[in-house]
C-alpha cells in the first residue's frame, strides 16, 4: 500500500498480565499455539501492503527482538525503509530510563525519525490487539471522509480494563471520548489510529512544549474540539489483552471453528516466525478433543479444550483439560491439570516435584506433629518444597551449581513455613469452637490443646 506508514507501540504499561509478562513485553505474548501477539499487526500491515513499520520499544524487550528480527517474516527486511526498530536510546530523557508515561511522549522520543517517514499517512497501533483487519479500507475511509483523524472502534459492549470509548453520530463523527471509565458506554477504541505524517508532526511538538504525554487524554479529549475525529466501526473479532483473564477467555474462543476461520482467514494470513517442528505425535490410546495442538507435541495422554504451543510433551496417563501451555511445557505421567496457563516450560515440573516431596513430607511427620505443633510440620513441608525444586533443577541443568541456592531458600522456607503453619493453626482452632469440624477431627484438635 503506498502512502501508508505504520507504527506499532511495544512498551510497558499497566501490568495486567502479570506473570505473562514478568520475562517479555506485552507484544511477544504467544497466542493462538503458534503465534505471539505482535504477529496480528504485524501482518495486517504486510498484508495491506505497508513497507515500512517503526516499533518503539521500552522495558523488557529482548525476546520481542529476537522474534521480529530483521522482519524478513513479513517481507519488511529492506535496505531503505523496512522494519525499524526504536528502543529507548532515542529518547533523551534520562537516556531512555523512565517509562513512557503515554504514546505522545514515546513519539516525542523518536521524533527524528517521524521526520524520515515518506509516506503521506500513519497509522498507530498497540502491540497488544489480535485483530484480522484489511487496514486499506480504513485508508480508503479515511480518505473519502477527509477526517483528521480515524479511529478504529468496535460497537461491542464487553468491557475492557483501561480502554477508551466513544459516543458517535450518524454520520460517523465522533463527538465524545471517554478514558478508562468504570463500564462500557459507546464504541471501544481498539487503538488503532490513522492520521497524517504532517498532522501527527506538529501534535507531537505541541504536546512536548505543554509537557502533555497522553494521546487519548491530550489529543482525542482534549482537543476533539479542533480536530475532526471519524469512526471506522468494525464489527469482526477483535481481543484487546489487558488482563490475564482477558488473555486466557480470548485464546479459549480460538476453539470456536468461526472465530478461528475469522481471525486466520486466507484472504488476509497471519505470519509467524517459523519454528521448523516436526509434526506431532499423537499416541493411538491417546485423547484429543477441541483443541489446537501445534508442530512438534507429544500426546500420550488425554487433551481437551486446550492449547498446546511447539514442544509440549503430556506424559501416559495425564489429564489436560482447558489449559494453554506455551512451549517446551513437560506434563508428566498421571498428572491432572485444569484450566493453568503455563509461563515457562520447566516452571511446572518444578512445582510438581516440590508439591511431591512436600506431601511426602506430611505423611511421614504429620503423626508427631498436630494439634498446637502443626506450624513444625508446616516449616519442615516448605523446607521439603524447596529441597525437591533444587533437585528437579539439578537434574534437568546437569550441575551442582544450583545447591548453592540452599543457604539462602532454607530460612525464606522456615519463615513462610511457620507463618502458613501458625495461620492454619489458628484458623482449626476456631472452626473447632464453632462446631464447623467433623467430630472426629474436633476430638483431635481438643486432644492436642
Amino acid at each position: 500500500m503506498n502512502g501508508l506508514h505504520g507504527i506499532i507501540f511495544a512498551y510497558e504499561k499497566a501490568p495486567g498480565l502479570r506473570e505473562l509478562t514478568e520475562a517479555r513485553m506485552p507484544g511477544s505474548v504467544p497466542f493462538g499455539g503458534r503465534y505471539r501477539v505482535v504477529d496480528f499487526m504485524l501482518s495486517n500491515m504486510a498484508g495491506a501492503g505497508i513497507t515500512d513499520v517503526g516499533v518503539v520499544l521500552h522495558g523488557n524487550y529482548q525476546s520481542l527482538l529476537d522474534h521480529i528480527g530483521s522482519g524478513k517474516t513479513w517481507d519488511m527486511a529492506r535496505k531503505n525503509g523496512g522494519l525499524k526498530l526504536l528502543p529507548p536510546f532515542a529518547d533523551a530523557r534520562k537516556f531512555g530510563v523512565e517509562e513512557f508515561r503515554g504514546k505522545m511522549e514515546a513519539l516525542s522520543g523518536v521524533r527524528s525519525y517521524l521526520h524520515e517517514i515518506r509516506q503521506k499517512y500513519v497509522v498507530l497501533s498497540d502491540s497488544d490487539l489480535i485483530i484480522n483487519l484489511p487496514l486499506q479500507k480504513v485508508l480508503d475511509a479515511h480518505i473519502e471522509s477527509g477526517a483528521d483523524i480515524t479511529c478504529v472502534c468496535t460497537e461491542s459492549g464487553q468491557f475492557v480494563e483501561n480502554a477508551t470509548y466513544f459516543t458517535v453520530n450518524e454520520a460517523g463523527r465522533i463527538t465524545e471520548t471517554r478514558c478508562a471509565p468504570h463500564k462500557a458506554s459507546g464504541c471501544r477504541s481498539l487503538e488503532i489510529y490513522l492520521l497524517s505524517r504532517d498532522l501527527l508532526i506538529s501534535l507531537v511538538d505541541e504536546c512536548a512544549a505543554q509537557d502533555k504525554y497522553s494521546f487519548r487524554s491530550d489529543v482525542l479529549c482534549a482537543m476533539g474540539d479542533k480536530l475532526d475525529l471519524r469512526a471506522f466501526l468494525w464489527d469482526g473479532f477483535a481481543a484487546q489483552l489487558r488482563t490475564v483473564q482477558e488473555y486466557y477467555e480470548r485464546s479459549m474462543q480460538l476453539l470456536d471453528p468461526a472465530i478461528r476461520s475469522e481471525l486466520l482467514c486466507a484472504e488476509r494470513p497471519i505470519l509467524a516466525k517459523e519454528d521448523d517442528e516436526a509434526a506431532s505425535y499423537i499416541a493411538p490410546d491417546s485423547r484429543c478433543v477441541n483443541s489446537l495442538i501445534a508442530d512438534g507435541c507429544q500426546i500420550e495422554g488425554d487433551v481437551e479444550g486446550s492449547i498446546l504451543f511447539p514442544g509440549v510433551k503430556v506424559g501416559k496417563g495425564s489429564q489436560v483439560k482447558n489449559c494453554i501451555l506455551f512451549k517446551n511445557t513437560v506434563v508428566e505421567d498421571g498428572v491432572t491439570l485444569g484450566c493453568v496457563i503455563t509461563g515457562q516450560g520447566m516452571a511446572l515440573l518444578y512445582s510438581l516435584t516440590g508439591g511431591l516431596f512436600a506431601y511426602i513430607g506430611m505423611l511421614a511427620l504429620r503423626r508427631w506433629f498436630s494439634g498446637r505443633r502443626l506450624w513444625i510440620l508446616s516449616v519442615f513441608c516448605a523446607m521439603a518444597h524447596n529441597f525437591g525444586q533444587l533437585c528437579a533443577a539439578a537434574l534437568i541443568a546437569r550441575t551442582r551449581t544450583v545447591w548453592y541456592y540452599l543457604p539462602v531458600l532454607l530460612p525464606a522456607a522456615i519463615l513462610a513455613g511457620a507463618l502458613t503453619g501458625l495461620c492454619t493453626q489458628l484458623l482449626l482452632q476456631r472452626l473447632g469452637r464453632a462446631g464447623l469440624l467433623p467430630a472426629d477431627k474436633k476430638q483431635e484438635e481438643e486432644a492436642n490443646g
